[in-house]
Formats: C-alpha cells, sequence, structure tokens
C-alpha cells in the first residue's frame, strides 16, 4: 500500500469519528468545548492534508495550496456549524491557514524530507486528536457513553487506532518522487553543449536569491554556467524563453554551456514552489555587442 494512501486514511478515520462523535452527542458537549474542537479539526485536517497533497502534486503550488485551505476550512468549519456562528468561524479559519502551512511547509523543503515531514505531522494530529477525544469524552455522562459503542467511549481505542496507522504508514511504499528536470535542453534560443566550452559565469543560489542576480551577455557567444546551490533546499535557474533549466540540490554544483542567439531581455527564476515568490529572480540582457 503507498503511503500517501495510509496517510488519507489515517486522517480520513480521524474526521469520521469526529464527526460522528459530535453529530451523536452535540447537545451534551458545550459551547467553548465545541469551539475548540473545530479549530482543532481544522488544524489536524488542513495542515496535514496540506502536506500529502503538495507533495502529491510538487508542480502545482497553488492547486495545492488552494485545496488544502478549502480541506481545512471546510473540516472546521462542519464541527463549528453545530455550536454557532463563532465556532463555525473559528473553525473554517484555523483550519484554512493551517493547510495553507502545511502545502508551503512542503513546497519549501527538499523532496527527499517529505516522507519525514508527513510522518511527523501524522504524530502531531494523532496526539491532538486523542486530547481532543479525551475532551469530548469527558463532556459526556458516564450513564450516555455506556450505551455507545466501544470505538466512542474508550480512549484506548483511539490511541491503538492511530498509532497503528502511523505504525503502518512508516511500512508502507514511499511514492513521493525526487523531481530533479533534465538539465540538457534543445530551442532555438538555446543551445546545449558540452561543458568545458565558453567563457564562465558563476552562479550561486542561496535561501532566497541568486548572485548575481542581473547578467548581460552577447549574442552568439558560448558560455559555461557554473550553477552552485549553496541553499538548505533544492533549487534550479530557469529561463523559460531560452528552455534554459539547471537544477542543483543543496551543497552541490552542475556546469552547462549556453550560447543565446537571439538579444532581448529573459527573466530568470527559480521554478520550485513559492521559490520565485520569495525572491529568487532575476534577468539576463542579451546584447549584439
Amino acid at each position: 500500500m503507498p503511503s500517501w494512501l495510509v496517510s488519507v486514511i489515517f486522517y480520513g478515520f480521524i474526521l469520521i469519528w469526529t464527526f460522528i462523535f459530535i453529530f451523536r452527542f452535540r447537545e451534551h458537549i458545550t459551547p467553548m468545548t465545541g469551539m475548540m474542537c473545530a479549530m482543532t479539526t481544522g488544524m489536524i485536517a488542513g495542515f496535514g492534508g496540506g502536506t500529502v497533497i503538495a507533495a502529491l502534486l510538487p508542480l502545482h503550488f497553488l492547486l495545492s495550496a488552494v485545496a488544502s485551505a478549502l480541506l481545512g476550512l471546510i473540516a472546521g468549519a462542519a464541527v463549528g456549524a453545530y455550536f454557532g456562528l463563532v465556532a463555525f468561524l473559528d473553525g473554517a479559519l484555523s483550519g484554512m491557514m493551517a493547510g495553507m502551512m502545511g502545502a508551503m511547509l512542503v513546497a519549501m523543503l527538499p523532496s527527499t524530507q517529505w516522507e519525514q515531514t508527513i510522518f511527523f505531522g501524522m504524530v502531531a494530529g494523532g496526539l491532538f486528536h486523542f486530547v481532543q477525544s479525551l475532551m469530548l469524552q469527558g463532556q459526556i455522562r458516564e450513564e450516555r457513553l455506556s450505551n455507545a459503542g466501544w470505538a466512542a467511549k474508550s480512549p484506548a481505542f483511539m490511541l491503538f487506532a492511530t498509532a497503528s496507522l502511523i505504525f503502518a504508514y512508516t511500512s508502507a511504499e514511499n511514492v513521493y518522487a525526487i523531481h530533479q528536470p533534465n538539465h540538457d535542453h534543445h530551442h532555438d534560443g538555446y543551445e546545449a553543449s558540452p561543458p568545458h566550452n565558453g567563457i564562465e559565469l558563476n552562479i550561486t543560489a542561496s535561501d532566497f536569491a541568486f548572485s548575481p542576480n542581473t547578467l548581460k551577455l552577447k549574442a552568439g557567444t558560448p558560455y559555461l554556467i557554473t550553477f552552485y546551490n549553496n541553499g538548505s533546499v533544492e533549487h534550479d535557474f530557469a529561463v523559460s524563453a531560452l528552455d534554459i533549466h539547471i537544477h542543483a540540490m543543496p551543497g552541490e554544483s552542475v556546469q552547462s554551456s549556453v550560447t543565446i542567439a537571439e538579444p532581448g531581455v529573459y527573466r530568470v527564476k527559480c521554478t520550485l514552489p513559492g521559490h520565485e515568490e520569495a525572491g529568487m529572480f532575476g534577468t539576463i540582457t542579451v546584447t549584439d555587442e
């Protein structure tokens, strides 16, 4: 079973248990407890779902962020709706913010750390939900809980179920691919050649900037670009108009020879989700002189 499916089952189980319990005993839960449960449920669903969605859609950061925010918003609002407008809004806003944070966290980390990040999110979500289940069960009189099923009245059930799913996740197949774009592309404006020809250009990537971030090159002249990644996460150096794409993992340096045929001003950016918005962009000006 793939690891993403285990994590979906984990969060789905938490949400289903919470919805059923609150629906059944909503008349016996105080508004304050209900509001706290709405916020907690929204944050668990949003943050946890955000890490999984962002890892499954690494090339679509905006889509994953919106989907994660909606997931957290709906989960928190659905619980809060039983307890009034304030609980509804608090649950929705908490879930929305947590969803965006979960997606952004995965987008900012190298793909080699995605599985570990999702695992720690599941552990935190399981602990929060266990505390929440104790709080909810404490609101209900013992004689009412005695008529409910074992899953509703036993804290041990929740602890065992969540721990079992977390253990299953550690044994599941890791399907979160490490995306490393191909360095060698061909386009009318850009010609790839062996990395020992051309005028040397050194470009350094940090978290989150290029140095230098502006270059002035001569059309038709071969250049040897050495791209250093001094950051703590993976970065790339991309010029979409010329189909230039140089990718490097943390601590890695990559060389690529290029010759730009057409004069013009071209935008440079890091295509990793969120990196351009954080400041990783620049320009290449190509002239005939």
